[in-house]
This record gives structure tokens, sequence and C-alpha cells, in this order.
């Protein structure tokens, strides 16, 4: 489970930190920290994101990485916890086609 919270003036940043967040199916905790799981890859891409937006010398981003039983166990609201979204522990790469292509000249 990945912890991410930010504080900043700047709504724009903080609209654009929302869209990504949500692109990676993040909860809402409040309008400024959200949770969820995300793959190793995917935490250092949208650190990466992160950091970089929030550059200017009154913004401040974290992120909190911990396991699955630790935040079950953590004083979070029991309805915050059913509600994130916990991807499973499989992902499709590439799905094979079908049908043949299908003629123009039909």
């Amino acid at each position: 489970m990945t912890i991410i919270g930010w504080s900043t003036r700047n709504w724009r940043h903080r609209r654009q930190a929302i869209e990504w967040c949500r692109d990676y199916a993040l909860t809402g905790i409040t309008r400024d920290t959200y949770v969820g799981g995300l793959y190793p890859r995917e935490r250092t891409e949208l650190e990466t994101r992160l950091r970089a937006l929030f550059s200017q010398k009154t913004e401040k981003v974290f992120l909190v990485t911990m396991c699955r039983s630790c935040f079950n166990s953590s004083m979070a609201h029991r309805s915050l916890i059913q509600d994130v979204t916990i991807e499973p522990d499989f992902e499709i790469l590439q799905m094979s086609r079908i049908f043949p292509k299908i003629s123009s000249k039909l």
C-alpha cells in the first residue's frame, strides 16, 4: 500500500496530481492525500512525476509505503480500508487475437 500526500497553494499543480493519482486508481482520503496499491515501477513513475511537479519552494510531497497487513491493522477507519482499490496479484500483459483479420473485400 502506498500513501501519497502533498502541500501546495497552486491549484493547477493540485489538479494535475489528483488526475495522476486517479489514473493509478488511488483512493482519495482528503483532497491532498491518496492511498492505494501500486507496483514498484508505478510507484517510481508517480514519485518522479510528483517530485517534478511539486518543485517550488513552498510545495512538499511525501510517499509512504507499507505492507497490506500493517495498513489493515493501522488506525485507519474500516470504511476507508474497504474503499481502497486493491489490484490483483497478476496482470494481463498481452492478449492474442481470437479472430483472424477480416478482409475488406467482402
